[in-house]
């Protein structure tokens, strides 16, 4: 599983569960599609998210 390898690889937060990561990203795309965002808001929006996802220090 790509989430797994992620975590292993310490690219991804050990308590970010398949079902979380997948609700995070299916809510940014309908928040995208239904709101109309440009290329601007999309990337930024996914920059934090992805920030998110990193392990803490």
């Amino acid at each position: 599983m790509l989430l797994a390898a992620a975590q292993r690889a310490g690219t991804v937060r050990a308590d970010a569960g398949r079902d979380e990561v997948v609700a995070l990203v299916v809510a940014a795309c309908q928040g995208a599609l239904h709101a109309g965002w440009d290329a601007d808001l999309r990337r930024r929006a996914l920059g934090l998210l992805f920030d998110g996802l990193r392990p803490r220090p």
